[in-house]
């Protein structure tokens, strides 16, 4: 009910204000993993994802894998996040290639595990992010904005018992989303969360990666349909 609400407020919306002059895209994956137009008339409300401006996508609904089986990937996320931090002066973001962000995606998605219920599918995520980032024809094409913070420590459960979905902060000078936003102009910025996964916060004791990708404010509004009707 959610996205079908999402989908038809959206469509309201980008009706009443133009959609920017260029309506609402309608889009899915081929055969050979491109994205390709879409019919309206051929998607199914409860495989769409909705693509607006600054709209941020993350995981939720997950515990961790314990520290034995997912500490060497932690390391190896650690090792990859610093050696790219080496090669740019900007402390607030630095911009990476869509692979590499792909490379670190891939090894978070190993680390957790989806509670009942709820999905994180990296497929999925990896066609909205080549969408994001390669729908531009800046310069910045191909690539993404990095935001990464550490020493997190955020329940797994929020005051109403329900899986926390807001890992990143919308306020403050320095608050990661801000500043997400900020840079997400015409490629996306993905925030990476380094929380402690304490066991008095619900986690299993080790530490972990969440991610947050936001999409770039000069994207037009989009239905991306997973499933679509033969």
């Amino acid at each position: 009910m959610k996205k079908i609400h999402e989908f038809d407020s959206e469509l309201r919306r980008a009706v009443e204000s133009g959609g920017h002059g260029k309506g609402v895209v309608f889009i899915q994956k081929d055969n050979d993993n491109k994205i390709i137009p879409c019919s309206p008339n051929k998607i199914m409300l409860s495989s769409i994802t909705m693509l607006k401006p600054h709209k941020r996508m993350l995981p939720f609904g997950f515990q961790t894998g314990y520290k034995t089986n997912i500490q060497s990937k932690i390391d190896e996320i650690d090792v990859r996040i610093r050696d790219a931090k080496r090669t740019q002066e900007n402390k607030d973001a630095i911009k990476i290639p869509v692979k590499s962000a792909k490379d670190i995606l891939s090894l978070i998605h190993s680390t957790l595990i989806m509670e009942e219920g709820y999905d994180w599918n990296l497929e999925e995520y990896f066609s909205i992010l080549d969408y994001l980032a390669y729908e531009s024809d800046s310069e910045n094409q191909g690539f993404v904005w990095l935001i990464t913070r550490e020493d997190r420590n955020i329940k797994r459960l929020d005051k109403k018992k329900r899986f926390e979905d807001s890992p990143d902060t919308p306020k403050g000078i320095k608050g990661e989303l801000k500043i997400a936003r900020e840079f997400a102009m015409d490629i996306p910025s993905l925030i990476l969360l380094r929380q402690n996964g304490l066991a008095e916060n619900g986690w299993r004791g080790t530490p972990f990666w969440w991610p947050v990708l936001v999409a770039p404010k000069e994207t037009i509004p989009t239905v991306f349909a997973k499933k679509t009707i033969k």
